[in-house]
């Protein structure tokens, strides 16, 4: 059962009880106090196997040792184990190989309970659909990025690699992926869209630092790239132009990288198109893919050699796809889920009498079989002139300036959409340092003068919308969403309804209202 280093002593406390864990393997003396103290807090005896052993060794109900002890007393155990048969018996396709929590966007995470056939399904799966790539076992290399709990790194940045004969580098820190890149000199690396939309926009900042010269064939490269990956015709000036351009400015970023990159393997959220497009200009391609926990989870990914980034891609071999009357996305075969532990009932839910996996995702299928997204089906907005909205399209347009670095929009059965923004650390610097004003975003989040100037860049996005889609009215929060305040889950994923329950009055001020949302949209008080 992997968990999230960065699970509260709260999130550890319903994980332990709901999977009746009896151990625990622990790298850090911190990971291990709060698993000790979630442990303590929920009266729930177990025992902490710790690589640093903290100094408090034994409570009423936790029992602490450490890793080399654990391992000595393997060695005693050796002969005597050596000979026998017991790891052999009774073992089936259909036992569980381990427990996998989704992240509790819609409420309490669910163990989704995975087997050996759903796990070993999935890479068969993903083998035919990276077989393009090109991968070579003696010289391919991961660069782990996502932690294990996260079912995309589980399978394809562990199982795939294993199952390939492929080498795993472990990130040091987020903060070093760049010279953690360099160093290491990955061929493949799996992550959410979230990190490519950060490394683009630190990208183009760092780029109009570097004088007119470079910073215009930094933009050539990209424009000439995007025009290649659409399937575009160069002119022999274009043709010289790129040549020139991969030899000089791209093949200085792909240094940046490592140098080594075959594909960037994006999931986990939607990505971007001119994300996508982008990377690709540069010789560094994103193959977008989807999925769910409860799919093992690879559901489709693109193809190195037909990459379109405006699809998730083509369903992976043995995975069926097909489409509800309302456009949802249903999946069966051995990768869908066995179930979630404990919870039949969300298991009738998920999963229907003929064995369809009901994701929960609306898209559409293109003329080449390949899938598209359109919308999350929990997530529309119905407004009150009764238009469908999806939040997540506004949200990502929105975050595609680079002045914006989060978003939360809100309007069902509203007139409108307003929403909740969170400026970037550089526009609050810049703005701070014009108005000779404080950078702390708890003090400007009520200045009107800042929350208007943030309209300004709001406006600009809502060009890009149509007249419903477009945000009317904003408010800034007094910190970003994140993990430690609950309102992201581990996988970076937005939890609207803790957000809701903490600025859902602010939301509502903006329509010059006062708590009294009724309906699906109620907005608890805090």
């Amino acid at each position: 059962v992997p968990v999230y280093t960065t699970n509260t002593a709260a999130n550890h406390q319903h994980v332990i009880k709901d999977c009746d864990a009896h151990f625990a393997i622990i790298s850090t003396i911190p990971l291990a106090e709060k698993m000790m103290k979630a442990a303590i807090d929920s009266f729930w005896k177990m025992k902490l196997i710790c690589i640093e052993k903290p100094e408090l060794q034994q409570t009423g109900v936790v029992e602490v040792e450490s890793f080399d002890e654990i391992l000595a007393l393997g060695k005693k155990e050796e002969a005597r184990i050596r000979g026998t048969k017991a790891i052999e018996a009774g073992a089936t396709p259909d036992d569980i190989a381990c427990l996998i929590y989704t992240s509790g966007t819609g409420g309490a995470p669910k163990g989704v309970m995975l087997t050996h056939k759903n796990l070993l399904s999935n890479l068969s799966a993903v083998l035919e659909l990276v077989r393009d790539v090109g991968f070579d076992v003696n010289t391919e290399r991961f660069l782990s990025v996502l932690p294990l709990s996260h079912a995309y790194e589980h399978t394809i940045g562990e199982i795939l690699a294993v199952g390939i004969g492929a080498q795993i580098a472990y990130l040091s820190s987020m903060d070093k992926l760049l010279p953690d890149m360099q160093q290491v000199k990955p061929t493949v690396m799996v992550a959410v869209p979230r990190l490519f939309e950060v490394v683009k926009m630190r990208m183009n900042q760092t780029m109009k630092r570097k004088g007119k010269l470079i910073n215009k064939l930094y933009n050539l490269s990209i424009e000439l790239g995007e025009k290649q990956a659409k399937g575009g015709k160069f002119t022999i000036k274009e043709a010289l132009q790129n040549w020139f351009v991969n030899r000089t400015i791209r093949h200085k970023i792909r240094k940046v990288f490592g140098d080594r990159i075959k594909a960037f393997v994006a999931g986990g959220a939607p990505l971007g198109e001119d994300i996508g497009l982008f990377f690709t200009s540069l010789r560094m391609p994103i193959l977008q893919g989807y999925g769910q926990t409860e799919a093992s989870p690879v559901i489709s990914c693109n193809l190195a050699s037909k990459n379109d980034t405006s699809t998730v891609g083509y369903p992976g071999y043995g995975v069926e796809v097909k489409f509800a009357l309302d456009g949802e996305i249903l999946v069966k075969g051995d990768t869908v889920m066995k179930g979630y532990w404990n919870n039949p009932k969300a298991t009738e839910a998920a999963i229907d009498a003929s064995g369809w996996l009901h994701t929960g995702d609306i898209g559409i299928m293109d003329e080449l079989g390949r899938i598209k997204i359109t919308d999350r089906k929990k997530d529309i907005i119905v407004n009150s002139g009764g238009d469908n909205i999806s939040p997540l399209r506004v949200e990502s347009i929105m975050t595609l300036c680079p002045e914006i670095s989060q978003c939360m929009v809100y309007g069902d059965k509203q007139p409108h959409l307003v929403a909740l923004v969170v400026p970037s650390t550089d526009f609050i610097a810049d703005w701070a340092k014009k108005n000779h004003s404080s950078a702390d975003l708890a003090e400007l989040k009520d200045n009107p003068q800042f929350v208007a100037d943030l309209y300004k860049v709001v406006e600009k996005a809502n060009e890009h919308l149509s007249v419903i889609e477009r945000v009317r009215k904003i408010t800034v929060p007094k910190e970003p969403f994140s993990v430690e305040n609950e309102m992201m889950t581990p996988t970076l994923k937005v939890r609207r309804n803790q957000i809701k329950s903490v600025y859902g009055e602010k939301l509502l001020a903006l329509y010059g209202k006062k708590g009294g949302a009724t309906g699906s949209d109620a907005l608890p008080k805090k």
